[in-house]
């Protein structure tokens, strides 16, 4: 926004006309090492969930400081302003917290640009030591070799959590697996805490081609006293019991995988039920 006006941005557009190829031009003027490193290194999470909120549209309110000292840079809330002030996020509206009494924006992407550069973070979130992993993952997830998924996921995300300390929410593991399943916008109708069947869902993919397998993901966060094999078998059975995949089959999506998670810290419990009518 210049003012309360949208522009585009000269760089980009002078390199598509001379290449006339549609491509992330502007983010790839910079190698985003800090901003990494910054999530990276978000210990109670804050930074996640907020990129999380973005991804999924909904409304994200943050007060933004013109004055970063250096030696605070690592913290969540200066983040957002360097993010802001770098062209990552821009705003469509202000208010003043009644708490505080500071003025925050209502943060959002401004472009697909930038939701691009958000899906190759999450994939080296999901997978920091090789792409490949990554790739392996979905390919075995997408074409339902479970078995195959479920390993490299346990290995992935012990590795992806081990880049921070303390104990994460549920919002936290939510996000984290909605930025992992993002990525797969062009193929799925990917969608978040909607109402389908008797209550609301986690997470679903809705494939574009109905050839292709739809998923359906609950996850739960395992507390003191309960084990990972359990709770996980638990977010499965809710699943069954208020039919979360009843718009799959409204919608003539007659394969689907129907996936319960369970967390506690870096480890991880999945449970799946495969269904092909």
């Amino acid at each position: 926004m210049f003012g309360k006006e949208l522009v585009y941005n000269p760089w980009s557009i002078i390199n598509y006309l001379y290449e006339k190829e549609l491509k992330p031009y502007w983010v790839n003027t910079s190698d985003n090492a800090l901003i990494k490193e910054m999530i990276s290194k978000d210990r109670k999470r804050k930074i996640i969930e907020g990129l999380g909120k973005l991804v999924l549209d909904e409304e994200f309110f943050k007060h933004i400081s013109e004055n970063i000292i250096f030696s605070n840079l690592y913290k969540s809330d200066n983040f957002w302003s360097l993010m802001f002030f770098s062209g990552y996020l821009t705003y469509s509206g202000q208010e003043i917290n009644p708490s505080t009494g500071r003025l925050e924006y209502s943060l959002r992407i401004p472009n697909n640009e930038i939701r691009s550069f958000f899906k190759d973070t999450f994939i080296d979130l999901t997978s920091p030591e090789e792409t490949d992993t990554y790739s392996d993952m979905m390919s075995n997830l997408l074409s339902g070799n479970m078995e195959d998924f479920i390993e490299e996921f346990k290995e992935a995300y012990f590795n992806a959590i081990s880049y921070h300390d303390g104990t994460p929410s549920e919002a936290y593991y939510h996000y984290f697996m909605f930025g992992f399943l993002l990525t797969q916008r062009d193929n799925y109708i990917v969608l978040s805490n909607r109402e389908g069947g008797k209550g609301r869902y986690d997470i679903t993919l809705e494939p574009r081609n109905r050839e292709k397998y739809g998923f359906v993901f609950e996850f739960k966060k395992v507390a003191e006293g309960e084990t990972l094999e359990a709770k996980s078998n638990e977010a499965l059975q809710q699943i069954n019991d208020n039919k979360y995949y009843a718009p799959f089959l409204e919608r003539g999506v007659n394969k689907f995988i129907k996936i319960g998670m369970a967390f506690d810290g870096k480890d991880v419990s999945i449970k799946y039920e495969i269904i092909e009518n």
